[in-house]
């Protein structure tokens, strides 16, 4: 099972969110394996799918338009098997749901 070990966001100016991710060491092939990233204003909400990316990359680069300085982005990301869609092979570490979401923006940004 592939786990998810870290889904950090940050905030690198008023447009730009960077999404960073990483894996736990595992012994199996992965390789075939991708990411699906999506995005949502709302915990609960409906996730906009993002992009789409290789095993291989641990990041991403979200380009957003702050509705006001208190918006807050919610992030899942999920690993499937291309040639298996239904199959889930994500797995996170005390997330029953196996999803990963992370409050994006908590602080004050400074508009201008």
């Amino acid at each position: 099972m592939v786990e998810i070990k870290d889904l950090k966001a940050r905030c690198i100016d008023r447009n730009h969110i960077n999404i960073i991710w990483s894996l736990y060491p595992t012994s199996e092939d992965i390789s075939s394996l991708k990411f699906k990233l999506y995005r949502s204003m709302s915990p609960e909400g409906e996730f906009e799918f993002l992009a789409e990316f290789d095993i291989s990359i641990s990041s991403y680069n979200d380009s957003i338009t702050f509705r006001s300085k208190h918006s807050e982005y919610y992030y899942k990301l999920e690993i499937y098997n291309p040639d298996k869609e239904d199959e889930k092979v994500t797995n996170i570490r005390n997330h029953p749901d196996s999803v990963a979401k992370e409050i994006v923006r908590k602080t004050n940004l400074l508009l201008r």
